[in-house]
């Protein structure tokens, strides 16, 4: 379908802070990007990379859309536009009186008379979720909704009719929980009708009654979004006997077949290695052996995990560094306390002195404690004492010395 050229549209146009930007990149310029700025495997650039490849998409696709079960990637490319590559861009929506959305990744896949969707992809490296605390936080399905419901508006040409309506998928690949709290691998919203309406017929000249939507787009099923948890799926991966039943399949408020979970976590998760993940692809027939038209993703995927790991040991260091940073803190401050320690020691010891000289002096002299403590005038009768002992019991010692031995005492 060609872009729409009326007041909601408007050409998605890169800028300065897109800060791995695959679009209208060769794959070396893209390598080199992710070189540059150490990128994760998962960031926007990345994923979107892959997705644009056909029969990645494809595989994706076929597993979660129930429309498109049992389709073959060759197929898919062909109704696609028959490409290697998915034509996909990045497209603004809105108008002045409407937010602004930017769509990352919408195709159209088409089978004739048969099935006609209009398809968009919206990877989720990072999310933001409802929150009780937060007022200005919101649902992540009501965001997906409210782009399922511009990118169905917004799908007709001018000169096209109601009848070239095409259902839309906006599906949401999450790198955290879409839902706080839901642990179901992959959640579904649709349309349908609130009940159950018939058709009366008539067969044969006599009144039947059918219980099925049978005319075109008689159930409104023409909205459709789905958000893949890839937490979820890891988490069922990881622990398959508190999941599986004896059918192989994996229960949760829905059905899954764990294999093809076990698909989904080999395509999205980065618990994945890239050899693992490159094997996969070749034996999915997603790349071809030999095939190297996604090399550069793949390279892509070892840069990210090497700077991941670089990110580790950064991390790391600066823990070691800010540990460093809090003993020398410590430090500091025992050797300060420590000086002002020793300063209150060394002004109680000059104090002690003072009063051990005279003291000494006037014993040297002959005078009882009596006139001793008259002349000193000494509030502490007890500090008097301690002395005249210490110094009867140690002749010979200097005042010094004395003074030394009555603050080890006390």
């Amino acid at each position: 379908m060609d872009k729409i050229e009326n007041s909601w549209f408007r050409n998605y146009k890169n800028t300065e802070n897109d800060t791995a930007n695959t679009y209208n990149m060769t794959p070396q310029e893209i390598t080199d990007n992710i070189n540059t700025k150490g990128s994760s495997i998962y960031e926007d650039s990345i994923i979107k990379g892959f997705l644009k490849y056909t029969n990645f998409t494809g595989f994706l696709l076929t597993r979660v859309i129930k429309e498109l079960e049992g389709v073959s990637l060759e197929d898919f490319k062909n109704r696609t536009g028959g490409s290697q590559f998915l034509s996909m861009e990045p497209t603004e929506y809105g108008t002045a009186e409407t937010k602004a959305i930017h769509l990352d990744l919408v195709f159209e896949y088409d089978h004739q008379d048969v099935l006609r969707l209009r398809v968009d992809m919206e990877p989720q490296s990072s999310q933001k979720a409802f929150s009780i605390k937060n007022e200005k936080s919101y649902s992540l399905i009501a965001r997906a909704m409210y782009y399922a419901g511009v990118l169905l508006a917004t799908e007709l040409q001018p000169e096209e009719e109601y009848y070239n309506i095409r259902k839309v998928y906006s599906i949401w690949i999450c790198y955290k929980r879409p839902v706080p709290g839901v642990d179901e691998p992959i959640i579904r919203y649709s349309m349908k009708p609130e009940k159950e309406y018939y058709y009366n017929t008539l067969k044969n000249g006599k009144r039947e009654t059918i219980y099925s939507n049978r005319h075109k787009f008689d159930d409104g099923d023409l909205i459709s979004v789905i958000l893949i948890s890839v937490p979820a799926i890891e988490e069922v991966v990881k622990n398959p006997h508190k999941y599986i039943n004896g059918n192989g399949n994996v229960k949760f408020a829905d059905t899954y077949n764990f294999d093809t979970l076990l698909e989904l976590y080999k395509l999205l998760s980065d618990k994945v290695s890239t050899k693992e993940r490159k094997v996969f692809l070749e034996e999915k027939h997603i790349e071809e052996r030999g095939d190297r038209s996604m090399d550069f993703f793949e390279q892509a995927v070892m840069e990210a995990e090497k700077a991941k790991e670089d990110a580790k040991l950064a991390k790391e260091d600066a823990r070691l560094a800010k540990e460093d940073a809090r003993l020398a803190k410590e430090d500091a401050r025992l050797a300060k306390e420590k000086a002002r320690t020793d300063a209150k020691i060394l002004e109680r010891f000059t104090e002690v002195l003072s009063i051990v000289k005279l003291v000494y002096k006037k014993m040297e002299k002959g005078k009882t404690y009596n006139v001793i403590k008259e002349e000193l005038e000494l509030e502490d009768e007890n500090f008097l004492e301690d002395i005249i002992t210490i110094i009867k019991e140690n002749p010979g010692c200097s005042p010094k010395e004395l003074s030394a031995i009555y603050l080890d005492k006390v």
